[in-house]
């Protein structure tokens, strides 16, 4: 990012289907001016996440389940704080025998913590069309990175 931004679209040039793509990783380096969840959402669908996090927020580890959400947190508020570096690499499956698709996620905060999130969308997903990553607050901060790559098959 070349300013503070809350929001990173990915639009592939054609669709990415799992004909062709194993998964597709996405990579996050940056820093946050306040602490923010790190959300995902495929192909502008805002509803019917779910996912467990299992969260070692300095030292004291946790666990949470969460249903029917709007999109897919990544990345915890509890790891992300204020004016620290953080870490998040995400992973998309395409699962082919329910056509949805799953996600995995790491991270981890600069003398904060680590998190491991892992879900799925509830609305079947043939192709990739649009993911979208944004903050649930806050801003991330000048020279933050989105590498993204695919897996072929």
């Amino acid at each position: 990012a070349s300013g503070t931004e809350a929001t990173y679209t990915f639009t592939p040039s054609s669709a990415l289907t799992p004909a062709t793509y194993q998964k597709i990783i996405f990579v996050i380096q940056g820093k946050a001016s306040a602490g923010f969840d790190l959300e995902l959402i495929v192909n502008n669908i805002v509803a019917g996440y779910i996912y467990q996090t299992t969260l070692n927020d300095s030292g004291t580890l946790s666990g949470s389940t969460a249903s029917g959400q709007s999109e897919f947190v990544a990345c915890p508020i509890e790891i992300i704080d204020a004016d620290r570096p953080f870490y998040c690499e995400v992973n998309c499956y395409f699962n082919e025998v329910d056509n949805l698709l799953q996600i995995n996620a790491d991270g981890g905060g600069s003398n904060e913590g680590s998190s491991r999130v892992f879900g799925e969308t509830t609305t079947a997903i043939a192709t990739i069309t649009s993911l979208e990553f944004e903050t649930s607050t806050s801003t991330w901060g000048s020279g933050t990175t989105i590498d993204t790559y695919g897996v072929l098959r």
